[in-house]
């Protein structure tokens, strides 16, 4: 989501310097855009950032559990 915030603030660039129309009222000047657009960036990096900082843990106990899978009784010798 960040990125796709990121990849569409040049169109709203664009919208607030090109005096678009929308709904037959004209596009919200840049800087109220642009201090949204950071809102918003900013909301969705707060939501990510746990699941990003968690990310080295899950590998890691996700490996120690391959590693320490029992073997079944069937195959000792």
């Amino acid at each position: 989501m960040t990125l796709l915030l990121v990849a569409m603030f040049p169109a709203n660039v664009h919208a607030a310097l090109a005096g678009l129309m929308v709904d037959g009222e004209p596009a919200t000047a840049l800087l109220p855009r642009t201090l949204l657009q950071l809102v918003f960036i900013a909301a969705t990096v707060v939501v990510a950032l746990p699941y990003i900082r968690a990310l080295p843990r899950r590998r890691l106990a996700a490996t120690r559990t391959a590693l320490t899978a029992r073997v079944p009784e069937s195959l000792h010798e």
